[in-house]
């Protein structure tokens, strides 16, 4: 009787087959402590900042890793998702997906979006479209519109910051009440007042002239006072500095330069 003996060769591939097919589907039997078993990535950013990845087909340092997890099955990113996914940035972790992709909100927008300010119609003033409530937005203007319309000559106006106007202020030769410059058929402008005081008025003194925001004269808060030869009482004020209410008779007084009776 011949005994067949296994080549010691052969005995070392069975072996090694054996041990591949133990253990190539990963760690399937973890450890208390293991990642895995605990909250997956949370864990591991909690654990080691410098490692907050959870994988649980790897034993070393409870299966927390450096890197993210990229080979399918051995993720863990916890936060209710189920080991085997794919790792996600832990919590805390700065994102460094390169998504360009728009998000959309369900909400309405933002007055300080950075698309410019939003009015109750949703129009945004600023994002170059003019809107329903809109005059103009940014450099778009309605059709028509120029410096021309204003007898300003040549053109295009701007548009107010807040959409609501047309600005003609940067037409040429345009006219603009308070600019301290009087222009056009403007009687007055801020303090520029074209040389005129209360005393240019007829009975009016004092220093109540002003000019007002559309660039007219307003002597309404002037003093009022007698003119030379007319009747007066001795608390009026004569209009010229040099004469005084005085007369012979108490009931009959002009104003009169000088004095005396």
């Amino acid at each position: 009787m011949v005994r067949t003996v296994p080549a010691r060769g052969s005995l070392s591939v069975a072996l090694a087959v054996a041990f591949a097919l133990g253990w190539s589907g990963g760690c399937r039997q973890l450890n208390a402590s293991h990642c895995g078993n605990q909250a997956g990535d949370a864990t591991c950013a909690e654990r080691n900042p410098d490692a907050p990845y959870c994988s649980v087909c790897v034993a070393l340092d409870d299966g927390c890793m450096v890197q993210p997890v990229s080979e399918p099955g051995c993720g863990f990113g916890g936060g209710g998702t189920e080991p085997g996914s794919t790792s996600s940035p832990p919590p805390g972790s700065t994102s460094t997906s390169t998504s360009t992709s728009p998000t959309s909100s369900s909400g309405p927008l933002d007055s300080s979006s950075s698309s410019g300010v939003v009015d109750g119609t949703g129009s945004i003033c600023g994002d170059q479209v003019i809107g329903p409530d809109e005059a103009c937005d940014g450099s778009s203007l309605p059709p028509g519109a120029s410096c021309g319309e204003k007898g300003s000559g040549m053109g295009l106006p701007s548009c107010e910051e807040d959409c609501s106007a047309l600005d003609y202020t940067t037409c040429p030769g345009v006219q603009v009440c308070g600019n301290e410059t009087i222009e056009g058929d403007e009687e007055c402008d801020g303090s520029a007042l074209a040389g005129q005081e209360c005393s240019d008025y007829e009975g009016l003194h004092g220093t109540g002239l002003v000019c007002t925001p559309e660039c007219i004269l307003d002597s309404s808060a002037c003093t009022g006072c007698v003119l030379s030869g007319d009747q007066c009482v001795m608390d009026d004020d004569c209009c010229d500095d040099s004469e005084v209410c005085r007369g012979l008779l108490w009931f009959y007084k002009t104003c009169k330069p000088g004095a005396g009776l």
